[in-house]
């Protein structure tokens, strides 16, 4: 049997991040709140997906 492939979370990061920055400009140049908050959540949704800081010390 093949092994499951692992998911891919950290790739997605970056991607998120990206996505958050750009919705953000596009937020603070137009006076847009709807692209400011979805900026908010796409850099939420970045922090969670890529950070060592939700792992448990040892």
């Amino acid at each position: 049997m093949r092994p499951q492939p692992t998911p891919r979370i950290r790739s997605t990061s970056p991607v998120f991040l990206i996505l958050g920055l750009v919705f953000f400009l596009i937020g603070i140049l137009a006076n847009q709140d709807t692209f400011t908050w979805i900026a908010v959540v796409f850099l939420t949704i970045s922090l969670v997906a890529g950070g060592r800081w939700l792992r448990k010390r040892p």
